[in-house]
């Protein structure tokens, strides 16, 4: 059993069906119905949403926290590539 689960904000939204936009609150919403259905070995996993422009949701069943994105939409022109930064944040996550 994995002990975490990180899809992005769409994926995240149309895996439960959620037709809303895309918020901090309903991402949250998200992450709790993820967390309910149990993630991780004993229900002890971690749920990692990646928002884009929002940044990124880490939760698990005793608290979820928000990390800022490094860039913004306006600054969509430095980004280069972004491969290697979903397994940087799920080995940093791991301390949580």
């Amino acid at each position: 059993m994995s002990t975490h689960l990180s899809p992005n904000s769409t994926e995240a939204m149309a895996l439960l069906s959620i037709r809303e936009a895309p918020s901090r609150a309903v991402i949250e919403r998200a992450a709790a119905i993820f967390l309910g259905h149990g993630v991780g070995p004993g229900g002890q996993g971690y749920v990692i949403i990646r928002c884009h422009d929002l940044g990124s949701y880490v939760a698990c069943r005793q608290r979820g926290v928000w990390i800022d994105a490094y860039w913004t939409n306006n600054d969509a022109r430095r980004v280069i590539d972004v491969t290697g930064a979903l397994t940087l944040l799920c080995r940093g996550s791991s301390g949580f």
